[in-house]
């Protein structure tokens, strides 16, 4: 019926011949090593430029689940400090 030329064994040492003999898990470490070292300036370009664009209201205007922004309370007022406890809508947000 059907007879593979080669097994999975040989498959495999071939495989495992050709990845040493390219140096692969080197080259897996260098890359690694290449991109975590490249992330840093990367999300500072990010925000660099993020700074350029308005984006002082962004959680209410994306998604607009919040509702409008809360007023700024006194320290008086506070529903923490005055011992109640803060709404879903305080929180979630």
């Amino acid at each position: 019926m059907f007879d593979p030329p080669i097994t999975w064994r040989e498959i495999s040492k071939r495989t495992f011949k050709e990845m040493v003999a390219d140096d692969c898990l080197g080259l897996a470490a260098q890359l690694a090593y290449y991109l975590f070292l490249a992330l840093l300036p990367a999300i500072l370009f990010l925000l660099a430029i993020g700074s350029f664009f308005p984006l002082q209201d962004l959680a209410g205007a994306s998604c607009g689940c919040c509702g409008p922004s809360p007023r700024r309370r006194s320290s008086r007022s506070s529903p923490i400090r005055s011992g109640a406890s803060p709404s879903p809508r305080m929180v979630a947000c």
